[in-house]
């Protein structure tokens, strides 16, 4: 169809389609860079280790952000990596910049990965548990639902994916299988599954996290009050 062949001059449905996710996604960008501007400003208000775990997940989103742009609106990076194609956001103001050269792009696609990763390294709780049943989930150890299902956010371990990707997109192959070696001897994934866990549940590295995302099942797609399955094959 239109969309999967991109007919952007030609098409004004394509075009608002296109549009609508440049600046979606550059919204989002400006909530991330308004935590980012005064999360700095308001350090006392956290507790705990929340302060590097909060700043680590938005500069992972904001790099995470930016590299999807990159992907879809960039050039083919190995024939032509200082194409300008994106700009770089990293303060909240209506200011225009001016688009910078793609490697530029991915050098700060790839300090705001590291800066992420030494904030969430000691910090992150690394709670990836995967609850069967609603029982379950109840009796989970939790005083903060922040600190639990951490596969539901940008957790140390989704950065670190993160930077493998995005090294291997820049053609750095030993950087690469660095930081993936790095998330498969974790040992918190299992990313060869059995077959009968159709969730895939333990191979979620990162996901979002969708507020009453029961309720929304139940209006908008089936009958069914919940979402938890009861079966152990079917979740392992």
């Amino acid at each position: 169809n239109e969309v999967s062949q991109w007919k952007y001059l030609t098409s004004t449905t394509v075009r608002a389609q296109i549009d609508a996710m440049w600046s979606k996604m550059y919204n989002m960008l400006a909530n991330v860079n308004n935590l980012l501007d005064n999360i700095d400003k308001r350090q006392s208000v956290f507790t705990g280790d929340n302060y590097n775990i909060i700043k680590g997940e938005a500069l992972g989103l904001r790099a995470f952000l930016h590299f999807d742009l990159l992907r879809m609106f960039g050039p083919i990076y190995k024939d032509n990596s200082t194409a300008k194609r994106i700009v770089y956001r990293t303060e909240f103001n209506r200011e225009p910049k001016e688009m910078q050269p793609s490697n530029v792009v991915v050098d700060s696609i790839i300090a705001d990965l590291k800066k992420a990763e030494m904030l969430l390294k000691g910090s992150d709780t690394l709670k990836f548990e995967f609850p069967k049943t609603e029982n379950e989930e109840k009796r989970m150890d939790v005083n903060d639902a922040f600190l639990v299902y951490r596969h539901m956010r940008m957790n140390l371990y989704a950065v670190k994916a993160m930077l493998a990707r995005v090294y291997l997109y820049a053609g750095n192959k030993t950087e690469a299988a660095n930081y993936a070696n790095q998330v498969i001897e974790s040992k918190h994934f299992e990313l060869i599954n059995d077959a009968t866990d159709i969730l895939r549940s333990k191979e979620i590295l990162f996901s979002i996290y969708v507020d009453k995302f029961d309720l929304q099942v139940a209006e908008d797609i089936t009958t069914e009050k919940e979402y938890y399955v009861d079966n152990e094959n079917f979740l392992y």
